[in-house]
């Protein structure tokens, strides 16, 4: 399991949390985090969640996570109705995209200790299981089940 995250991919998750808490007008919990990870950023240093308890912001992340994942099928719809550039579209799928994969990764590779962050673990790791095992990929489907096991 990781005990340290690049700080780029940590940062990346971090504002994207910040940026929908404030669309939603809820208070950001993480201030302090976000500061010692952008001055981690200056030195171009890991994050270590040994030292840095990031379980409540993976929680906070969990929402940010479902609604992106929701958002991005929408994406064509709704720039066809407005009529934006499609560079537009372009960035915003391909940033999605990277959140997506950077609270993936965290999902499957790190060791949380709440209980809650855990129990969204092993949901994840359960559905893409799942997944492998309906399209018939049981070598990944092995790699989900034994990830269940560790949480």
């Amino acid at each position: 399991m990781k005990q340290k995250i690049d700080i780029n991919d940590f940062l990346n998750l971090i504002y994207w949390v910040k940026t929908f808490f404030s669309f939603e007008g809820k208070k950001f919990n993480h201030e302090s985090l976000l500061q010692q990870a952008e001055s981690y950023q200056l030195k171009n240093t890991s994050l270590d969640i040994e030292i840095h308890h990031i379980d409540d912001l993976m929680i906070d992340g969990y929402a940010v996570y479902n609604k992106l994942h929701l958002a991005k099928s929408s994406v064509n719809d709704m720039f066809n109705t407005i009529e934006l550039p499609l560079q537009s579209k372009d960035l915003l799928l391909k940033e999605i995209l990277m959140y997506e994969k950077v609270y993936e990764d965290l999902m499957e590779n790190c060791k949380f200790e709440d209980p809650e962050i855990r129990g969204i673990q092993k949901g994840m790791a359960t559905e893409k299981m799942n997944h492998c095992v309906e399209i018939e990929d049981y070598e990944n489907a092995a790699k989900y089940r034994d990830l269940i096991k560790a949480y």
